[in-house]
């Protein structure tokens, strides 16, 4: 009963573990110069984008599997 406590408890700590690691980063950009039509916008530029984005509020493309989000520092983190 012990082995199986035991073994179950690796699985759940692994798991745990892999969920970890497939939330990291893959990706981050450096800070780009905010063209002057968004001047006035707060956040991370994007040029693949060509949009700005809002400060800590992850952004998801329609067309894509990609996830953004501006950081305070500006730099912008890209998940998948």
């Amino acid at each position: 009963m012990l082995l199986k406590i035991n073994t179950m408890f690796r699985l759940i700590v692994f798991l745990a573990f892999a969920v970890k690691i497939n939330n990291a980063a893959v990706a981050i950009l450096p800070h780009v110069e905010t063209p002057p039509e968004f001047g006035d916008q707060k956040g991370c530029y994007v040029p693949v984008l060509k949009r700005v984005l809002e400060y800590n509020r992850p952004y998801s493309p329609t067309d894509s599997c990609v996830q953004y989000t501006c950081k305070v520092t500006n730099e912008t983190y890209l998940y998948t």
